[in-house]
Protein backbone atom coordinates (compact mmCIF):
# COMPACT_ATOMS: atom_id res chain seq x y z
CA UNK A 1 0.00 0.00 0.00
CA UNK A 2 1.42 3.35 -1.02
CA UNK A 3 1.87 5.91 1.79
CA UNK A 4 -0.80 8.16 0.27
CA UNK A 5 -3.31 5.31 0.12
CA UNK A 6 -2.47 4.27 3.68
CA UNK A 7 -3.05 7.82 4.92
CA UNK A 8 -6.34 7.98 3.01
CA UNK A 9 -7.51 4.69 4.55
CA UNK A 10 -6.59 5.84 8.06
CA UNK A 11 -8.54 9.06 7.50
CA UNK A 12 -11.50 6.92 6.42
CA UNK A 13 -11.21 4.85 9.61
CA UNK A 14 -11.47 8.04 11.65
CA UNK A 15 -14.41 9.15 9.53
CA UNK A 16 -16.16 5.84 10.18
CA UNK A 17 -15.72 6.21 13.93
CA UNK A 18 -17.02 9.78 13.76
CA UNK A 19 -19.94 8.68 11.59
CA UNK A 20 -20.89 5.98 14.09
CA UNK A 21 -20.58 8.51 16.91
CA UNK A 22 -22.85 10.85 14.98
CA UNK A 23 -25.48 8.13 14.63
CA UNK A 24 -25.45 7.37 18.34
CA UNK A 25 -25.61 11.03 19.30
CA UNK A 26 -28.41 11.79 16.84
CA UNK A 27 -30.62 8.69 17.14
CA UNK A 28 -29.70 6.26 19.89
CA UNK A 29 -32.01 6.01 22.90
CA UNK A 30 -33.62 3.28 25.00
CA UNK A 31 -36.25 1.49 22.91
CA UNK A 32 -34.74 2.33 19.51
CA UNK A 33 -34.51 -1.34 18.51
CA UNK A 34 -38.22 -1.77 19.21
CA UNK A 35 -39.57 1.56 17.94
CA UNK A 36 -37.04 3.92 16.34
CA UNK A 37 -39.55 6.73 15.90
CA UNK A 38 -40.73 6.74 19.53
CA UNK A 39 -37.13 6.66 20.74
CA UNK A 40 -36.57 10.09 19.19
CA UNK A 41 -38.82 11.62 21.82
CA UNK A 42 -35.96 10.95 24.24
CA UNK A 43 -33.24 12.62 22.15
CA UNK A 44 -32.74 16.34 22.70
CA UNK A 45 -32.58 18.87 19.89
CA UNK A 46 -28.92 19.74 20.64
CA UNK A 47 -28.03 16.05 20.33
CA UNK A 48 -29.91 15.69 17.07
CA UNK A 49 -28.29 18.82 15.68
CA UNK A 50 -24.78 17.76 16.70
CA UNK A 51 -25.22 14.25 15.31
CA UNK A 52 -26.69 15.59 12.09
CA UNK A 53 -23.81 17.99 11.45
CA UNK A 54 -21.13 15.49 12.43
CA UNK A 55 -22.60 12.76 10.23
CA UNK A 56 -23.03 14.78 7.05
CA UNK A 57 -19.44 15.97 7.51
CA UNK A 58 -17.86 12.57 8.25
CA UNK A 59 -19.66 10.23 5.84
CA UNK A 60 -18.48 11.90 2.59
CA UNK A 61 -14.88 11.38 3.76
CA UNK A 62 -15.36 7.65 3.06
CA UNK A 63 -14.54 8.49 -0.55
CA UNK A 64 -10.83 8.64 0.31
CA UNK A 65 -11.06 5.19 1.92
CA UNK A 66 -12.68 3.67 -1.13
CA UNK A 67 -10.07 5.35 -3.28
CA UNK A 68 -7.39 3.64 -1.17
CA UNK A 69 -9.07 0.27 -1.73
CA UNK A 70 -9.15 0.99 -5.45
CA UNK A 71 -5.50 2.05 -5.44
CA UNK A 72 -4.43 -1.23 -3.83
CA UNK A 73 -6.58 -3.55 -5.95
CA UNK A 74 -6.15 -1.97 -9.38
CA UNK A 75 -5.68 -2.97 -12.19
CA UNK A 76 -7.93 -5.91 -11.36
CA UNK A 77 -11.23 -5.94 -13.20
CA UNK A 78 -14.25 -4.39 -11.48
CA UNK A 79 -12.16 -2.09 -9.25
CA UNK A 80 -13.30 0.99 -11.15
CA UNK A 81 -16.90 -0.16 -10.91
CA UNK A 82 -16.48 -0.77 -7.18
CA UNK A 83 -15.08 2.74 -6.71
CA UNK A 84 -17.85 4.41 -8.72
CA UNK A 85 -20.57 2.40 -6.99
CA UNK A 86 -19.08 3.19 -3.59
CA UNK A 87 -19.03 6.92 -4.31
CA UNK A 88 -22.69 6.76 -5.29
CA UNK A 89 -23.37 4.87 -2.07
CA UNK A 90 -21.70 7.64 -0.09
CA UNK A 91 -24.14 10.12 -1.62
CA UNK A 92 -27.06 7.88 -0.64
CA UNK A 93 -25.69 7.38 2.87
CA UNK A 94 -25.18 11.09 3.46
CA UNK A 95 -28.66 11.79 2.13
CA UNK A 96 -30.26 9.20 4.39
CA UNK A 97 -28.38 10.47 7.43
CA UNK A 98 -29.70 13.94 6.73
CA UNK A 99 -33.26 12.69 6.26
CA UNK A 100 -33.12 10.61 9.44
CA UNK A 101 -31.86 13.61 11.36
CA UNK A 102 -34.63 15.79 9.95
CA UNK A 103 -37.25 13.22 10.94
CA UNK A 104 -35.79 12.97 14.44
CA UNK A 105 -35.85 16.76 14.75
CA UNK A 106 -39.51 16.92 13.71
CA UNK A 107 -40.50 14.21 16.18
CA UNK A 108 -38.65 15.91 19.03
CA UNK A 109 -40.00 19.38 18.32
CA UNK A 110 -43.58 18.33 17.52
CA UNK A 111 -43.86 15.64 20.24
CA UNK A 112 -46.54 13.60 18.40
CA UNK A 113 -48.65 11.12 20.36
CA UNK A 114 -47.86 8.43 17.78
CA UNK A 115 -44.36 9.07 16.40
CA UNK A 116 -44.46 6.20 13.91
CA UNK A 117 -47.71 7.41 12.39
CA UNK A 118 -46.24 10.90 12.34
CA UNK A 119 -43.28 9.87 10.16
CA UNK A 120 -45.22 7.60 7.79
CA UNK A 121 -45.85 10.41 5.26
CA UNK A 122 -42.09 10.94 5.03
CA UNK A 123 -41.27 7.30 4.20
CA UNK A 124 -41.58 7.76 0.41
CA UNK A 125 -38.70 10.22 0.73
CA UNK A 126 -36.65 8.30 3.29
CA UNK A 127 -36.93 4.73 2.01
CA UNK A 128 -35.39 5.09 -1.49
CA UNK A 129 -31.90 6.15 -0.33
CA UNK A 130 -32.07 3.59 2.49
CA UNK A 131 -32.93 0.74 0.12
CA UNK A 132 -30.51 1.84 -2.60
CA UNK A 133 -27.71 2.16 -0.04
CA UNK A 134 -28.19 -1.40 1.19
CA UNK A 135 -28.38 -2.73 -2.36
CA UNK A 136 -25.08 -1.00 -3.09
CA UNK A 137 -23.51 -2.62 -0.03
CA UNK A 138 -24.63 -6.02 -1.30
CA UNK A 139 -23.37 -5.44 -4.84
CA UNK A 140 -20.09 -4.10 -3.45
CA UNK A 141 -19.57 -7.36 -1.56
CA UNK A 142 -20.21 -9.35 -4.75
CA UNK A 143 -17.68 -7.21 -6.61
CA UNK A 144 -15.07 -7.88 -3.93
CA UNK A 145 -15.69 -11.61 -4.37
CA UNK A 146 -15.23 -11.29 -8.13
CA UNK A 147 -12.07 -9.24 -7.67
CA UNK A 148 -10.67 -11.79 -5.23
CA UNK A 149 -11.12 -14.63 -7.72
CA UNK A 150 -8.86 -13.00 -10.29
CA UNK A 151 -5.33 -14.26 -10.75
CA UNK A 152 -2.68 -12.18 -9.04
CA UNK A 153 -5.07 -10.41 -6.65
CA UNK A 154 -4.03 -10.66 -2.99
CA UNK A 155 -7.37 -10.22 -1.25
CA UNK A 156 -7.94 -12.73 1.56
CA UNK A 157 -11.37 -14.18 2.19
CA UNK A 158 -11.52 -12.78 5.72
CA UNK A 159 -11.21 -9.27 4.34
CA UNK A 160 -14.16 -9.89 2.02
CA UNK A 161 -16.13 -11.24 4.98
CA UNK A 162 -15.53 -8.01 6.89
CA UNK A 163 -16.72 -5.88 3.94
CA UNK A 164 -19.20 -3.11 4.79
CA UNK A 165 -22.11 -5.12 3.40
CA UNK A 166 -21.48 -8.24 5.46
CA UNK A 167 -20.32 -6.25 8.47
CA UNK A 168 -23.48 -4.16 8.47
CA UNK A 169 -25.70 -7.26 8.20
CA UNK A 170 -23.86 -8.93 11.08
CA UNK A 171 -24.20 -5.88 13.32
CA UNK A 172 -27.89 -5.59 12.44
CA UNK A 173 -28.39 -9.22 13.46
CA UNK A 174 -26.63 -8.71 16.78
CA UNK A 175 -28.60 -5.55 17.46
CA UNK A 176 -31.93 -7.22 16.71
CA UNK A 177 -31.19 -10.23 18.91
CA UNK A 178 -29.85 -8.20 21.84
CA UNK A 179 -32.29 -5.31 22.00
CA UNK A 180 -30.58 -3.21 24.73
CA UNK A 181 -27.38 -3.32 22.67
CA UNK A 182 -29.39 -2.76 19.50
CA UNK A 183 -30.66 0.56 20.80
CA UNK A 184 -27.16 1.89 20.20
CA UNK A 185 -25.74 -0.59 17.70
CA UNK A 186 -28.48 -0.46 15.06
CA UNK A 187 -28.18 3.27 14.33
CA UNK A 188 -24.39 3.05 14.07
CA UNK A 189 -24.03 -0.35 12.35
CA UNK A 190 -23.25 0.84 8.84
CA UNK A 191 -20.64 3.37 9.88
CA UNK A 192 -19.04 0.96 12.34
CA UNK A 193 -18.80 -1.61 9.55
CA UNK A 194 -17.01 0.90 7.33
CA UNK A 195 -14.55 1.82 10.07
CA UNK A 196 -13.77 -1.86 10.66
CA UNK A 197 -13.32 -2.56 6.93
CA UNK A 198 -10.96 0.32 6.31
CA UNK A 199 -8.98 -0.54 9.45
CA UNK A 200 -8.72 -4.18 8.38
CA UNK A 201 -7.63 -3.13 4.91
CA UNK A 202 -4.80 -1.03 6.33
CA UNK A 203 -3.74 -3.84 8.67
CA UNK A 204 -3.71 -6.37 5.82
CA UNK A 205 -1.62 -4.07 3.64
CA UNK A 206 0.91 -3.55 6.42
CA UNK A 207 1.28 -7.23 7.32
CA UNK A 208 1.09 -8.55 3.76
Amino acid sequence: MRPLARTAALIAVAAGVLGATADVVMLAAPGFARDPAAAQLLVSVPRITAGFLLGVTAIPVYMVGYWAVYDVLKPARYTGLLLGLSLFGIVQGTTFHGLAGSAAYLIQTQQPADPMAFVLPYLPIMLPPFVVLHLILGVGTILLVLIRQQEGVDLPLWLVLISPGIGTAALYAIGLVIAPLGDYLLPAAMNLAHAAFFAAFVTRAQTG
